[in-house]
């Protein structure tokens, strides 16, 4: 999963891809984003239609204020440059794979 640190290459990323992308608003200092790592290097490995990226909340060029992150992880699927749907907080793989599943 691609770290993104840069407002610009984030709405570059957003706006131009083809397939949705999934952004994952995290920290290093947060436990539940540690434990959805291998769930969602999983995910990446089964969606190849999705894009996956992440963004570090204290390290992420005003992205979680302009997205309104109160929490991480927070989840964000965009589709066609806009937020589609999002998700906060650790879960199981079952609940991620829906989230996923329903943005295709």
């Amino acid at each position: 999963m691609e770290s993104i640190n840069s407002k610009s290459k984030f709405d570059d990323i957003i706006k131009n891809s083809e397939v949705p992308v999934f952004v994952k608003f995290t920290a290093s200092w947060c436990g539940p984003c540690k434990m959805m790592i291998p769930l969602i290097e999983k995910a990446s490995g089964e969606f190849k239609n999705i894009k996956f990226i992440e963004v570090d909340v204290d390290d992420g060029d005003g992205l979680p204020e302009v997205y309104s992150i109160s929490s991480v992880p927070t989840m964000i699927i965009f589709k066609n440059g806009k937020e589609f749907d999002r998700i906060s907080g650790a879960m199981p793989y079952d609940n991620l794979e829906s989230f996923l599943k329903g943005s295709l």
